[in-house]
């Protein structure tokens, strides 16, 4: 996947790389439009290095657009290693345009340094976190998303980013996931298991959801994995139900109509 640089040029790319080494002497960058056919040219005879250098030098009219021309131009699987995604986000970032840089690192599997930039710079929603993972699935990425913080909040809980997962049936995406969880300790809790936790703090996946989870698992084969998840979501639920009946029982109006 990774471009090839070729060892000619065309009569086309002279011409804009003419064009870009006269910037510096004119002291102006070609119009939107004649910038992005520079960047189409050079990326159909994938000279990468070549609009790289272009960029560097700000010789061009940076857009949205070459944008998504270069980061379409990848063909690589997570992580990016053909520099597309590295070069569109220098557009992108340039362009203040956060969401698109974020996506880009994401894609190079930056995982981390993706997340730290989505809470600085641009806050996702819980919607766009669901779609970067739709976009760019990876077992790091999906840890990140029900990693808590120190306020104990996780971008995503860990039911939605499973079945998101799931949707294109990438059990070699969920199997490891949901046994790295299991095999994992909280930290407050020696005895309780990451996938425990992350289980309880989910407010959003109905008992449908993870009973439907449970059978996928089953009618896959992955029996053992349906049993951890079985076991935990039967705990989660008696727990849950304690609760709310303890918070009901504390309320006010509950003491007032027991008198």
């Amino acid at each position: 996947d990774v471009k090839v640089r070729l060892s000619h040029r065309s009569p086309l790319l002279a011409f804009c790389d003419a064009i870009m080494a006269s910037v510096g002497a004119v002291g102006c960058k070609p119009a939107g439009e004649l910038s992005t056919e520079c960047v189409e040219c050079a990326l159909n005879e994938n000279r990468l290095d070549l609009l790289s250098h272009w960029i560097s030098q700000d010789r061009l009219m940076l857009s949205r657009q070459i944008g998504d021309l270069i980061s379409r131009h990848c063909g690589c699987k997570v992580p990016c290693k053909c520099g597309c995604q590295a070069l569109a986000q220098n557009v992108y970032t340039k362009l203040h345009l956060h969401h698109q840089a974020i996506i880009c690192l994401l894609k190079q599997g930056r995982v981390h340094a993706g997340i730290e930039y989505a809470k600085h710079k641009s806050p996702f929603t819980k919607e766009m976190y669901v779609e970067v993972l739709r976009m760019c699935p990876s077992l790091q990425l999906m840890h990140a998303l029900v990693a808590a913080d120190d306020q104990g909040s996780r971008p995503l809980p860990v039911g939605v980013v499973i079945l998101t997962v799931l949707e294109n049936n990438s059990f070699d995406l969920v199997l490891p996931f949901i046994q790295e969880l299991q095999n994992r300790t909280a930290d407050d809790d020696p005895n309780t298991s990451l996938f425990h936790d992350a289980v309880l703090d989910d407010m959003e996946t109905s008992t449908d959801e993870w009973d439907s989870l449970v059978k996928i698992l089953q009618d896959q084969g992955y029996e053992e994995t349906a049993t951890n998840v079985l076991s935990t979501i039967t705990v989660m639920s008696a727990m849950k139900t304690v609760l709310y009946k303890s918070l009901a029982d504390d309320r006010p109006d509950s003491a007032a109509t027991q008198g």
